[in-house]
């Protein structure tokens, strides 16, 4: 899963888990909520492990599409009953890496389109 798609798995979750919904229910609305066909294939697989008796951390590790760090993390939320409170930084975590990706992309094309610009003057 992609950055974005993290941060959004992540706030839906923290949101719907703190408003008392089970685990199970959460990952059967996200699933009618996501647009993207692959997500829905990884909720799928993630509502099949889940629904044999694994742990959510043990269900997002068996799809292969988690980061190992959101695992360890998710984990720790289960057993320490802080799962909200851990979502909810993974979803600042995620957001900020989309920031700063955003930010490193316009710092980059800047001075590309400059010096293009400057080129395209010095023909003239």
């Amino acid at each position: 899963m992609k950055g974005a798609e993290l941060e959004a798995f992540c706030k839906d979750m923290a949101i719907l888990v703190r408003a008392g919904m089970t685990l199970e229910e959460v990952i059967e609305f996200i699933e009618q909520d996501s647009e993207s066909r692959h997500v829905k294939q990884i909720i799928k697989q993630i509502k099949v492990e889940l629904n044999n008796g694994k742990s959510i951390d043990e269900a997002l590790q068996a799809t292969k599409e988690f980061p190992k760090h959101m695992i360890y993390l998710l984990q720790i939320g289960v057993n320490y009953n802080c799962l909200t409170e851990v979502l909810e930084v993974l979803m600042e975590v995620y957001h900020r890496e989309a920031r700063l990706k955003q930010h490193l992309k316009q710092t980059i094309t800047y001075p590309i389109y400059l010096c293009s610009i400057m080129c395209v003057i010095m023909l003239f």
